[in-house]
């Protein structure tokens, strides 16, 4: 007889007494209803998230760009113009174009809150 066979015949022989009306008993079904509940919550959880992944994954990529470049030790690119005409130059790319961006600090009544300033090209118009 197997592992599983012996702790199988134990359960079922505390889960179905003879006796209904045992604390064992009561309190075997109670944890029982207990688990399947919060399982079947997480399980429908989980698949919702999974549902909205794509989702969110569409609208994150169509507000950020899929490359950027910035240099390295300074604030600024030095040459912005000879770095888009090379990018441009490249196949497979729909819009070049230069931003620049800043932190602010803005406080409006009692409020306080830290933004950040994108100025864009004129193409974002378009």
């Amino acid at each position: 007889m197997s592992k599983l066979s012996v702790l199988l015949k134990i359960s079922l022989r505390y889960f179905f007494s003879v006796n209904r009306k045992s604390a064992t008993t009561i309190i075997s079904l109670l944890s029982g209803i207990g688990i399947s509940i919060g399982t079947a919550s997480l399980i429908i959880c989980l698949s919702v998230f999974n549902g909205f992944q794509n989702l969110i994954i569409e609208r994150y990529n169509a507000i950020y760009p899929d490359y950027i470049i910035k240099p390295l030790k300074s604030k600024y690119l030095n040459n912005p113009d000879d770095i888009i005409l090379n990018v441009k130059e490249l196949d497979n790319q729909l819009v070049c174009t230069k931003v620049i961006e800043e932190n602010a600090y803005i406080k409006y009544d009692e409020s306080e809150f830290i933004l950040k300033i994108l100025g864009v090209d004129s193409i974002f118009s378009r």
